[in-house]
């Protein structure tokens, strides 16, 4: 049976059945149809056949004309032919219906719980809220979601087989998420490094315990894996310029397992021989701080702080004049 006839079959019934009462009003009395007729008429739509193909499930639309609202229910009737009966009664919007591939239950979207929602109805069994969101074939895509098993095993880590099962619930959303918010305390999330006050002194990186920090290999870089931070906060509780912030998130974009670069820095180099000394900023955060200290108010006393080790014995060496084993 082709899906045009069975809909046209369906709405016919729904019709024959609906509209009779205004065609034994009109036999009394011819008159012109009116809009007020149109809006008695119930409309048809969305008709469903179960997988014995013995009913066919459909939405009704109904409209009260005095208390300006429409209403949707679904209604039901043998494919064979007989009587059409209702079988949702929510007052609300109930459409879109699909069968489970077993038969045995029906999956719709109502607004009877406000926004559109997928609901069950069981053969046996109360109605029963879904938590997919509005969308014209949600109540297929359930179905497609729940009879596609995951080919995952459970790990021994747990958070490994919580990523698993995410990143299978994310596969068959109705709704692709590339990000979802989560409340304050949650275990999963991403961290934000102000980079005018991070002087990259790396501290954060000894301190996660996660791995989820890390330092670049050839150059001054903070890395970070967003899918093995647990959000514990002893990052930011130890960056001593207070420059890390905690951002809870569920990313569900594959980069998340990537390490990605939240700051980077210029090398400062040795004003002595050029060899590579710190970052940039590290080195200017320490030279203003220590500008003041009665141990480098010597003239010449804090250019050695831009020195490396090794040439900073040297200049020391020259600047107090001692004795040159070459001038013996």
């Amino acid at each position: 049976m082709s899906r045009r006839l069975l809909s046209g079959l369906s709405a016919l019934a729904a019709l024959l059945t609906l509209v009779s009462p205004l065609a034994a009003d009109d036999a009394a009395a011819k008159r012109p149809f009116t809009l007020a007729d149109l809006y008695r008429v119930a409309g048809v739509a969305d008709p469903a056949l179960s997988p014995d193909s013995k009913s066919v499930v459909y939405a009704v639309t109904t409209n009260d004309v005095k208390a300006g609202t429409r209403t949707q229910a679904l209604w039901r009737v043998d494919a064979g032919g007989g009587p059409a009966r209702p079988i949702t009664f929510s007052g609300a919007r109930d459409s879109h219906p699909f069968f489970s591939p077993d038969g045995k239950t029906l999956a719709f979207v109502s607004t009877r719980a406000g926004d559109p929602q997928v609901f069950f109805l069981p053969t046996a069994g109360a109605i029963v809220l879904l938590f997919f969101p509005e969308g014209s074939k949600s109540a297929q895509k359930a179905w497609a979601l729940l009879v596609s098993a995951a080919t995952f095993a459970a790990a021994a880590d747990k958070r490994t087989t919580a990523a698993l099962a995410i990143a299978h619930l994310a596969e068959h959303a109705p709704v692709p998420q590339r990000e979802i918010a989560l409340p304050a305390g949650a275990p999963f999330g991403t961290i934000l490094v102000d980079r005018a006050t991070c002087t990259m002194c790396l501290a954060c990186v000894g301190s996660c315990p996660e791995g989820a920090l890390l330092d670049g290999a050839e150059k001054p870089e903070l890395r970070f894996i967003e899918t093995k931070c647990v959000q514990c906060g002893i990052c930011a509780a130890t960056c001593p310029e207070r420059s890390i912030a905690l951002v809870p998130r569920l990313n569900l974009a594959p980069d998340a397992r990537a390490p990605r670069v939240v700051n980077e820095a210029a090398i400062f180099k040795c004003i002595g021989c050029g060899k590579p000394l710190g970052t940039e900023k590290m080195v200017a955060n320490m030279l203003v701080k220590l500008a003041g200290h009665s141990m480098f108010a010597a003239p010449g006393a804090l250019d050695r702080l831009k020195m490396c080790a090794d040439c900073r014995v040297i200049d020391l060496v020259k600047s107090e004049g001692s004795l040159d084993i070459r001038d013996v």
